[in-house]
Formats: structure tokens, sequence, C-alpha cells
């Protein structure tokens, strides 16, 4: 799991130019875009998993403030819920991410996961971030019997999945996607709420239909750590990894928290430990702490993404045009086929 911002991906209409007939020597300006009020602050909490029949259920929630955070008006919430599910939009959240709305996105997570394995045990990996290691969340993960694995400060663009392999191609697309709507405008603008389109349909190619499976083995994620490749195997050598559970001067190196001598830090250590000590100790059939249950529509498995070993026999260009073709379709394909997106109101006094 990780957050991102929406809001400051900007095409800046750079290479856009409004053609008018007109008289000759007179000057056209592309108006300037009118200001978005629905996007002045906008956070994606995004989650991808190793499991390619799960990941399109998983919850991608957007935070966005509104202006003064008060709840969007019927054309907006009418353009967040044709975006589909597993896009969830919360309001009145300040556009972003607080301890009190992580703990929120925690049960609705463990909800989607159950709903798919009541057996499964929930391995949370994500940075150390102040909003997610505080003794608030961690008892509350605790509770939940979700275990949480930190990556070590400032190593998230090396071992963070979603930063090394998913935020910029996202953002990336968002722009192509922005910049495509500006070409068939004919003023070349934006107007109030179009972000909300290009948004989702990144977030539904980059995220919810990509499998993530071998991602989480070249990161050192998967079953064993041979299958750590790429740049996290020339900082790493597997055969100086063994699994152990930190000490506390050693978890607060690995958070970035060198006063790791006070109540507060010594709490924290002990309740995330302590719960990884506890979970060992339980019979090999012990079941998790069950989530609430919802109904999950049938939907297809995640894709994985392009590999010329997937194609034997094929020469390169011939498989390369088979996967650009497939991801036209795929781009493409309209109606999306899912449920409205959720949208939920989040009250000011439950946030930080």
């Amino acid at each position: 799991m990780d957050e991102t911002s929406l809001s400051s991906v900007e095409d800046q209409g750079k290479g856009m130019r409004t053609c008018r007939r007109g008289a000759r020597g007179a000057h056209t300006v592309r108006r300037r875009d009118s200001a978005d009020r629905s996007n002045t602050k906008t956070t994606l909490v995004a989650a991808v998993c190793d499991n390619r029949d799960l990941q399109p259920y998983l919850p991608q929630i957007v935070l966005a403030r509104y202006t003064q955070q008060a709840a969007p008006p019927a054309a907006l919430a009418a353009a967040y819920a044709a975006s589909g599910e597993p896009l969830e939009y919360w309001h009145r959240t300040g556009g972003f991410a607080t301890s009190n709305i992580i703990k929120k996105w925690a049960v609705r997570v463990r909800s989607i996961v159950h709903s798919f394995n009541p057996e499964a045990w929930i391995l949370l990996v994500w940075d150390c971030s102040q909003v997610h290691l505080n003794e608030d969340v961690a008892r509350h993960l605790r509770r939940l019997g979700i275990l949480a694995i930190v990556i070590p400060a400032k190593l998230t663009w090396l071992l963070q999945v979603l930063d090394v392999c998913d935020f910029k191609l996202l953002k990336t697309r968002v722009r192509m996607e922005k910049t495509s709507m500006r070409c068939r405008d004919p003023e070349g603008r934006l107007r109030a709420g179009a972000w909300i389109g290009p948004c989702a349909a990144a977030i539904r190619e980059v995220i919810v239909d990509r499998c993530h499976e071998d991602l989480f083995d070249r990161m050192g994620l998967g079953d064993t750590v041979d299958s750590i490749t790429g740049r996290v195997r020339r900082v790493v050598n597997p055969e100086e990894v063994h699994p152990r559970l930190p000490t506390r001067s050693e978890f607060g190196c690995l958070t970035n928290r060198p006063n790791h001598d006070t109540p507060a830090f010594r709490t924290l250590h002990a309740l995330m430990m302590g719960h990884f000590m506890a979970v060992q100790q339980l019979p090999p059939d012990a079941l998790p702490p069950r989530g609430a249950l919802v109904p999950l529509p049938v939907v297809p498995s995640a894709r994985k993404r392009f590999r010329m070993g997937d194609h034997a026999g094929l020469s390169w260009e011939v498989a390369m045009d088979r996967e650009v073709e497939q991801m036209a379709a795929d781009r493409h394909r309209q109606p999306h086929g899912r449920r409205v997106a959720v949208q939920r109101d989040v009250r000011p006094a439950e946030v930080d």
C-alpha cells in the first residue's frame, strides 16, 4: 500500500494551440483553464497484491477535497460513480491520508480480502511514514489481525512495488489522457471535473487490471529471497539475508527514528513485534480474525505484464503487435463492466 498525489499531475497544455480563422496578423491565445475546485488536493491510496485473482477487487481509494471540505455537487458525484469499482471516493477527508483514514482503509481491505478468501492472513507492506507507524494504527492493525512489514526509510524507490513499478506509469497515463481530452476540446481546455475520467482510466489500466505477482518476487517479497532481481539484487545479496525480527535499536534505525528509548517508541515496537510473535505461536491451522463479508462480482483475473518469454515461438515484432492490439482493445472497452464506484462521506469529526 502507498499514497500518491493525483492533483499534482498536470499536462500543462504544452504543445496545444487553438487555430481560428481571423483577420490577418491577429494573434490567437489559448484560454486558461478555469479553476477546478474539485481537484485542489487529491490523493490516491493504492493497493496491490501478489494474487492475480484478488487484485481486481482491491479498493483503490481516492481522497478528493472539494472547496471548504464541502460535499461534491451531483454532477461530480455522478462522474465518480461512473468510474466503477473497485475505485472508491471518500469525501470530506481534506484530500490527504490521516491515521483515522488509514484505519478505515485497513477495515475495508480486510473485508474485501476475507470475502475473497476467509482463511487469508494479510501481510501489509508499506513505508514508515508517521501516519502509518504510530501506536494508534499499530493497535488497530493488531485487532484486525493484519501483520505490517515496514520498508526501510529512504528506500521506497528501491523496495516499494508501487513506487518502483506503478506510480510513474500511472501519472504518465493520466497526462496522456488529459492531453487527449484537450485535443478533443474546441478551445483546448479541461473543464471542471475533467480529471476524474483520465485518473480512473489510468488507475484501472495500471493498477487494477495488472498482475503484480512477479513484481513482488523481484522485490524480495516472494516465497524466497532467491527471486530478487534487477536493481535490488545489485544492492542486496540474498545470501546475506537472514529473516528475523529487529531489535528496538534496529527498528529505530530502520524507521529513521534515532530517539528509540522513548515510551511511545518502545510501545510501538512491542506492539508490532509482539503481534508477529503471537501469530507465530498459533497452531498451523489457526484462522485470522474474520472481517465483514461482502458480495464480490465475477471479474477476469489481472493480466500479467508483457514478457517476451511468455510468447515462445513468436518473433519480437509479432509478439509486440499482439500485445499492443490487446492493450488497445482493453483500453477502449466500454463500459468497464463493474458496479458503480463506492462513495463515502467521512464526517469532519472523524478526521485528525
